[in-house]
């Protein structure tokens, strides 16, 4: 049985890639990926086409840059006309994928929660349990 082109093309940037181990379903996960990635690109540059008065099968590179998030018109919240409070994700771009987190914000804000101590351990033997209020066995009605 031979493979679809696009299967083969997968199988040569893998190689390309230096990846020489692989089960043989990993070429049709990344096709499924791509393939889902390229029609919400392609709807998503549909819908922009519609929004400036053209057909849907009359996509503009431009179109296709602002789909993909590659416009050039500045990136983040501030571009999107909304806040991140925490400064630390970028919104998520039309096509699904987050940007990477700020690093240095994430270290501080570990180093912050880190800092405080954990609860001591309890010495008694046996095992521990939640205060009884947070048990399942605890009552959960009242009768009026």
């Amino acid at each position: 049985m031979s493979l679809p082109s696009t299967a083969l093309a997968v199988e040569e940037l893998l190689k390309e890639m230096g990846v020489e181990e692989y089960e043989p379903k990993v070429v049709y996960q990344i096709l499924e990926f791509a393939n889902l990635y390229v029609k919400g690109v392609v709807e998503a540059a549909e819908e922009y086409a519609l929004h400036a008065g053209r057909g849907p099968g009359d996509i503009t590179q431009a179109d296709i840059s602002l789909a993909t998030g590659k416009s050039g018109l500045g990136s983040g919240f501030a571009a999107a006309g909304q806040a991140d409070p925490l400064g630390v994700f970028e919104p998520v771009v039309p096509n699904g994928f987050p940007s990477k987190p700020n690093v240095q914000l994430l270290k501080k804000m570990a180093a912050r929660i880190n800092a405080r101590p954990l609860p001591p351990v309890n010495k008694k033997v046996g095992l521990s349990l939640p205060p009884d209020e947070s048990c399942l066995t605890a009552q959960n009605f009242e009768i009026p």
